[in-house]
């Protein structure tokens, strides 16, 4: 796989983060002020940088958003993970704090994605992209229902990453890229190079209480992370849901390639 030599950027905006992360965990900072260091700076000399139409890309993240707070929901059902500080009022065990951190994380992966990777032409939903989000979203709220109603069964996480692996899948199948080898490929290395910030996102995530993975007995095993136990079931999560973004920015949004 060719990595663009945009894609050496990344080394300048893991190493920001990691002088941010460090200095959030050190002064305990919230949540949200932690987010806006981490993301909302980068973010603000990337949309400069790189010419993308906001509304649409916006509108995107605003669905993705939807299947991540599902996903979280589904893990607070299920038992896979979480939220134990932030707004007292929850839905199905999300709170503001995971709503803000899916929304902000969703955005700031594919805007730097399209800075590192991609050519910024984007050319707008199609009816066809629309029903296909709609089906990806139906999907995952009805994975969600029925995982719901078997809450009990052993190691959902594990459920949790086979159905977004089969997701992927199947809309190699349904949606017909242009070559979907190649945007596989490319999707799942944008995965691997943001890994590292992933990791701190996950630092973020597990220092200020909107990540406790509880279940210990749940969970293939795990791997000791900076004074916390991950699951590894996470770690795989935190490539295959980049890699999820990519694709379905690209089939569905995006030229595809």
């Amino acid at each position: 796989m060719d990595v663009p030599s945009q894609s050496w950027h990344i080394l300048t905006i893991t190493l920001y983060s990691a002088l941010v992360t460090l200095a959030a965990v050190f002064f305990a900072w919230p949540v949200p002020l932690a987010l806006f260091f981490l993301c909302g700076v980068p973010l603000l000399v990337l949309l400069y940088e790189t010419d993308l139409p906001l509304g649409r890309l916006l509108g995107l993240v605003g669905i993705l958003s939807v299947v991540v707070v599902v996903l979280d929901a589904v893990a607070h059902t299920t038992g896979s993970w979480y939220t134990v500080v932030g707004s007292s009022w929850r839905l199905l065990g999300v709170t503001f704090e995971s709503a803000l951190f899916a929304f902000v994380h969703t955005l700031y992966f594919l805007v730097l994605y399209e800075f590192m990777f991609d050519d910024t032409r984007v050319r707008g939903i199609a009816r066809r992209g629309v029903a296909g989000m709609a089906a990806v979203v139906a999907t995952l709220v009805i994975a969600g229902f029925y995982l719901f109603s078997v809450w009990l069964v052993s190691f959902a996480f594990l459920w949790i990453i086979v159905l977004l692996f089969v997701l992927i899948l199947a809309l190699m199948w349904l949606a017909h890229p242009g070559d979907s080898t190649r945007l596989v490929n490319k999707a799942f290395l944008f995965g691997l190079l943001v890994f590292p910030l992933s990791l701190l996102f996950e630092l973020i995530a597990q220092e200020g209480g909107v990540r406790l993975f509880a279940f210990t007995n749940e969970y293939l095993f795990r791997v000791p992370f900076f004074g916390h136990l991950i699951p590894i079931e996470e770690l795989l999560l935190l490539v295959l849901w980049p890699t999820l973004l990519v694709f379905l920015y690209e089939c569905f949004i995006d030229d595809g390639i």
